[in-house]
C-alpha cells in the first residue's frame, strides 16, 4: 500500500488500488459492533442521558471527561479516535467522521449539523487513495451550525467558525472566521479578556 495512506489499516478501509480489505477481522467486528450499539443503545436515548452515552463511547475507547455533552443524534464513526475535554459539547446531527484522531478542547462547542471530516482522497492520483489527518478544535472555540472542517485542520483557542463555513486551512485563536473558504474576519473580543476568563 502507498505510504501516503496514513496507516488506514486500523480503521477498516480498503486499499484503493486493489479493493482488498486492509484490516483485521477483529477490527472489522469492532466496527460492526459499534454500529449496532450506536443504532440500538446510543441514538434512541433521551437527550439528558449524557452519562449513558459517555459510558458507551468509553467502552469503545473514546477519551472523554465526565463533563462532556453529546446529543443522541450525533454520528461518531470511530469512538477510539475521539478525545473531548471538560465542558465541551457536540450538537444535534453533527457528524464526527474521525478516520484520524479528533480532539475537542475544553469549553469548545460543536453546533448542530457540523461535520468534522478527518479523511479524504488524493484526487491527483488515479487510484484516489485515502488520506487521513487529525483535527483539533481549541479550548473555548465555537464551530457554528452546518460548518464543514476538512482533514488536518487546527482551530485556535477561542475562535468562532461562522455557520455554513468551509474550513480549508488552520484558523487563528480568538478570531471570528467565516466563509467558503473560511477566513479570519475580526477579533472575537479583547484578547486579554478572553485569556483571563475563567
Amino acid at each position: 500500500m502507498d505510504k501516503d495512506i496514513n496507516n488506514n489499516s486500523e480503521f477498516g478501509f480498503r486499499d484503493a488500488s486493489s479493493g482488498q480489505s486492509v484490516h483485521s477481522l477483529k477490527k472489522c467486528l469492532l466496527i460492526a459492533l459499534w454500529g449496532v450499539v450506536r443504532a440500538l443503545l446510543f441514538r434512541p436515548t433521551p437527550k439528558r442521558l449524557y452519562f449513558w452515552r459517555r459510558w458507551l463511547l468509553r467502552l469503545f475507547g473514546a477519551d472523554l471527561t465526565d463533563k462532556v455533552y453529546i446529543d443522541p443524534s450525533v454520528r461518531i464513526e470511530y469512538p477510539w479516535n475521539l478525545k473531548m475535554s471538560d465542558h465541551s459539547s457536540i450538537g444535534r446531527e453533527a457528524w464526527i467522521y474521525n478516520l484520524a484522531h479528533i480532539e475537542i478542547g475544553e469549553f469548545a462547542t460543536i453546533s448542530a449539523r457540523v461535520t468534522l471530516c478527518a479523511g479524504s482522497h488524493d484526487y491527483t492520483r488515479k487510484s484516489t487513495p485515502l488520506v487521513t489527518k487529525p483535527i483539533k478544535v481549541g479550548n473555548g472555540s465555537w464551530v457554528a451550525s452546518s460548518a464543514f472542517v476538512l482533514p488536518g485542520i487546527n482551530i485556535g483557542d477561542n475562535a468562532v467558525i461562522g455557520a455554513c463555513s468551509v474550513v480549508t486551512r488552520d484558523m487563528p485563536k480568538e478570531m471570528i472566521c467565516a466563509g467558503n473558504p473560511c477566513k479570519p474576519i475580526k477579533w472575537r473580543l479583547d484578547g486579554v479578556e478572553l485569556q483571563n476568563a475563567d
